[in-house]
């Protein structure tokens, strides 16, 4: 059986998993049948980390068949890995040329890559989702009425926010409190929210946080973020949330914990079921425990390495392993300490290893034979 020999339905399904690129280059001068399928695709066009010859000779084929430009729902441009991608590729095509886009990606935008996207991006009425991030530290506006999904750095100069926002993310964030507040007002209907704000110490004060969530965002189903603190007392106000920690020498993914003196005793958890667990030489083991983990993720300093089922004892001081139910696990742990995390959780149903790993474990009978 040949791929001509497949019937069209196929074909379509294939195609699907194809690059944009290959399957106009590849297909498009085959023959008359294959030309009229991948003119039905709807099409991610991706052109980050692609080169400057093949670049160009896509944006040509555009040039010379405009209707591909209405196949494409889902756009990548890079200033990343080709210096002034996105500048070449809006001198020679409007964004406006694309009616049916729906999703657009933009990496390192420059400056003067501005001038086209503020003209252009309010009459992409389709479009409900948008990444981008900046070069450097850029101010510029934003009007985009439709979108749902939006992934910036940063709050940006003046943005009129779509009241259909369903996802914000928001990766390097350097404000006030006040005009975050102002800015996630305008967003009533938000039900994922992500702040990485790791040098930004305006943003701790989580009694501010549950009346700005409990008034305005009613909504919101999951809060994700990053904060820098060394006070206590701001760690103890997020105690009273269901959160998901990250330990990275005490420092928490969902607020900043550091080593601090007046820690005396042993910190609980109770309202924590998730936890990333970063193991390090420094790692205190005495000082956080965590009663009702579900599923925890296991990162291991590429310095040391748990080799013995001994190495097993600084988790299981930290984490109450009998609710556990899935182990996410990096490279660095044998396949003894393995098994002893396994008998040692009762409810375990999942465990997640990296491949090489898995290579190595296969190899172990006694981690097969016991569970």
């Amino acid at each position: 059986m040949n791929l001509e020999s497949l019937p069209n339905e196929i074909l379509l399904i294939c195609f699907e998993y194809v690059n944009t690129i290959d399957l106009f280059l590849t297909f498009d001068q085959l023959n008359f049948r294959f030309r009229q399928l991948i003119r039905t695709v709807r099409l991610s066009l991706d052109l980050n980390y692609v080169h400057k010859y093949r670049f160009h000779r896509f944006c040509q084929t555009m040039l010379e068949i405009p209707e591909i430009k209405s196949q494409i729902h889902s756009l990548h441009l890079s200033n990343q890995s080709s210096p002034g991608e996105i500048h070449a590729f809006l001198s020679l095509f409007s964004l406006k040329q694309f009616p049916n886009l729906h999703s657009l990606s933009l990496t390192s935008v420059r400056r003067h890559d501005f001038q086209y996207l503020q003209s252009m991006l309010p009459s992409l009425s389709k479009l409900t989702s948008l990444s981008l991030s900046t070069e450097s530290r850029t101010h510029y506006v934003l009007n985009v009425p439709q979108l749902r999904y939006l992934d910036i750095e940063n709050i940006p100069y003046h943005f009129h926010v779509s009241v259909h926002l369903t996802t914000l993310i928001l990766s390097q964030l350097m404000c006030r409190f006040d005009d975050l507040e102002s800015f996630l007002s305008c967003a009533p209907a938000l039900k994922y929210l992500t702040i990485l704000a790791p040098k930004n110490r305006q943003l701790t004060d989580a009694n501010r946080w549950q009346d700005l969530i409990t008034k305005s965002l009613c909504q919101l189903q999951t809060f994700k973020f990053i904060f820098a603190s060394h006070l206590i007392e701001q760690y103890e106000q997020f105690q009273r949330w269901k959160v998901h920690i990250y330990l990275h020498n005490f420092i928490s993914a969902d607020f900043t914990r550091c080593k601090n003196p007046m820690i005396s005793d042993v910190d609980v958890f109770d309202n924590v079921t998730e936890l990333t667990l970063f193991i390090n030489f420094d790692m205190k083991t005495d000082e956080f425990y965590f009663y009702h983990i579900h599923s925890v993720i296991l990162k291991i300093d590429g310095r040391i390495a748990l080799q013995h089922e001994q190495s097993v004892q600084p988790i299981t001081k930290m984490i109450n392993l009998f609710n556990l139910k899935h182990i996410c696990i990096q490279q660095g742990i044998c396949a003894g300490v393995v098994i002893e995390l396994l008998r040692q959780s009762p409810q375990l149903t999942s465990l997640s290893i990296s491949p090489q790993m898995l290579m190595l474990f296969i190899r172990n009978r006694e981690l097969f034979c016991n569970r």
